[in-house]
């Protein structure tokens, strides 16, 4: 009887002390490692020294854990994928953007009527070829024997202004001293203002 009773308080002691595990890697008990901060180095170190408790924690169902990990590994693919999905957008952006760098990037030449017999011939876009204006309209006022200077325009860009009628010349003379500037980078106008009181002289 007594050698029962005396058997008794160690054989809970005992099973306790076998049956608490704890992780030499982060000190909690395994099915706490994923808490720990190191649970890849845990659950290595479960795997060798306890297999049976790892398959018994990680043998079939990953653990939140790594469900939350693997998750972090999918966003580049869908990132990815994304980006493919994506791509037509900037694509888009950059053929409007294209677009209109076109259009600012041509040479307007404008003829306009002051009265029935002056005309004015204007030149804007010279300055995206990395044409010096001023030497230009100098170039024009010798070139034409005619007065040629730099204006603004109501939408405030840069502007030759050639007091006479020399869109074709002009346009010609562009091409020859600036190769850079192609045939199809002119665009030739025609703007024809209303006369005041000079209609009656016909």
């Amino acid at each position: 009887m007594s050698a029962a009773t005396e058997d008794a308080p160690s054989g809970p002691t005992t099973r306790v002390l076998k049956s608490i595990l704890y992780c030499s890697i982060c000190s909690y008990p395994p099915e706490l490692c994923e808490w720990g901060g190191s649970l890849e180095k845990c659950k290595a170190w479960l795997r060798d020294s306890h297999p049976d408790t790892f398959e018994k924690l990680y043998g079939e169902v990953p653990s939140v854990t790594e469900k939350l990990a693997s998750a972090s590994i999918s966003p580049p693919e869908a990132g990815a994928a994304g980006s493919s999905s994506s791509d037509p957008a900037p694509e888009a952006k950059l053929s409007k953007s294209q677009r209109k760098k076109q259009q600012s990037q041509r040479v307007v030449i404008e003829l306009s009527a002051r009265s029935k017999r002056k005309h004015v011939t204007s030149i804007t876009g010279l300055e995206n070829y990395d044409v010096d204006l001023k030497k230009a309209a100098k170039m024009f006022a010798t070139k034409f024997a005619c007065g040629a200077s730099v204006t603004k325009t109501p939408d405030g860009r840069d502007e030759i202004v050639v007091q006479g009628e020399f869109a074709d010349e002009i346009s010609e003379l562009i091409q020859t001293t600036w190769p850079q500037v192609d045939d199809d980078k002119i665009t030739m106008k025609e703007k024809k203002t209303k006369g005041g009181g000079g209609g009656g002289g016909d």
